[in-house]
């Protein structure tokens, strides 16, 4: 199958594996893109970009163009955490797939873009329904996140640190976790890093973890893989259908540094049973949740779809998608002037504010749409502290 990937590279690799004709199309690291600057890229474990976009956004017909004669047979958005990059994909008459991560930040404004898609894959189990926009038409299942098999392995080192953290530790950012590790470096010592993790996730023999929003994340998958025991927070999202407590990860209460120490210092105190729960931890990663997995089970969920019959329901919804289309392009330039003001070069974020209003406006015209409201007052509406949170850097190898 000819497969487009888009934004976040993370399955290309393992798709191109599975034997399908992949193209990608992500952005180089100078390009500037709204209000997320130079943070947006793609996957950093060598997977080759077709088209390297310099500014965003960009319509899905000049990626097109870019690849031609090549055409997709399917075309998967990767989530960057960040708005909608390819204007237009709801135009493409192939079917649509979207791998959303960051439900737990967006999930207000992406109800509205999921209308869009065919196939969505959500990351966080409890955020679901948010993207069940129309179920006569469109499929929607939980993917938990995964380790990423050409990087996250224990390469058996010396575990030297009994317990460490890896993740953003800037008090402007996210000062509660901040505040959360200095408690409990109070009471035994934390081994504290940020950026690469794969050799402190190898020379610890616990990692603590600690979400933004009670998020399954990235780090629990790839500290196990990388054949540490996991310590982290009792939530939602599925975690205990993935993970036994006490058989391959140890729990505490969220936001509770006093039984997160408590936890660790059980367990620590438990040479054997640590390394246990650490081996069981790897097993199941590096059986059951891989990139390579996940891969597998999306291109399966595509075989099973019927391409004609999706693109026309898709067809048929035209007229509402546009209607949830046009309330994101709003709130999108929303979000990006407001940025705009409070920055001195903001050439790239107006240039985004005119893409966005003028996509906004060109579908009111095409299917009769209201103008903006002026209020946001309703429940359901946007608002503009709906945006990505610089909290959360999802991209492997660096840890949130």
């Amino acid at each position: 199958m000819r497969i487009l990937v888009l934004g976040n590279l993370l399955f290309a690799r393992e798709l191109q594996d599975l034997g399908q004709d992949v193209k990608t199309c992500a952005f180089g690291p100078q390009m500037k893109t709204g209000i997320f600057g130079p943070e947006v890229r793609h996957s950093q474990f060598g997977t080759a970009t077709d088209v390297e976009l310099t500014s965003a956004p960009v319509g899905i017909t000049q990626v097109l163009k870019e690849l031609a004669p090549w055409t997709p047979e399917a075309i998967l958005l990767g989530d960057g955490s960040t708005f909608p990059l390819f204007p237009g994909l709801e135009f493409m008459p192939v079917p649509l797939v979207w791998f959303a991560m960051d439900a737990h930040i967006h999930a207000r404004w992406h109800t509205h873009y999921a209308p869009v898609f065919d196939l969505i894959f959500v990351a966080q189990q409890d955020y679901l329904s948010y993207y069940q926009s129309d179920p006569s038409r469109q499929r929607v299942r939980w993917l938990p996140l995964f380790a990423n098999g050409a990087y996250d392995r224990c390469l058996q080192l010396p575990r030297q640190q009994d317990l460490a953290f890896v993740g953003t530790m800037d008090p402007q950012l996210n000062p509660q976790r901040v505040r959360f590790i200095e408690q409990i470096q109070a009471q035994l010592p934390v081994h504290v890093t940020q950026g690469a993790y794969l050799e402190p996730y190898n020379r610890a023999r616990l990692v603590l973890n600690q979400s933004v929003e009670g998020e399954v994340n990235f780090r629990i998958f790839e500290a196990m893989a990388c054949g540490a025991a996991v310590l982290t927070e009792r939530i939602g999202n599925g975690l205990d259908t993935l993970f036994q407590e006490g058989t391959d990860v140890v729990l505490y209460e969220r936001n509770s540094p006093e039984d997160a120490a408590r936890q660790a210092q059980r367990i620590l105190a438990q040479p054997e049973r640590c390394q246990e729960i650490a081996r069981a931890g790897m097993a199941k990663v590096v059986r059951h949740h891989t990139s390579a997995e996940r891969a597998g089970q999306i291109l399966s969920a595509l075989h099973e779809m019927t391409p004609q019959e999706t693109i026309q329901r898709r067809g048929e919804s035209l007229a509402d998608i546009e209607a949830h289309m046009v309330q994101v392009y709003d709130h999108a330039a929303k979000v990006h002037r407001h940025h705009a003001q409070q920055q001195p070069d903001a050439q790239h974020l107006m240039r985004a504010v005119a893409v966005y209003t003028g996509m906004a406006e060109a579908m009111r015209n095409r299917f009769n749409l209201a103008p903006p409201p002026n209020s946001t007052s309703s429940e359901n509406s946007l608002n503009i502290n709906d945006r990505y949170s610089p909290t959360v850097d999802p991209y492997p190898p660096y840890a949130d």
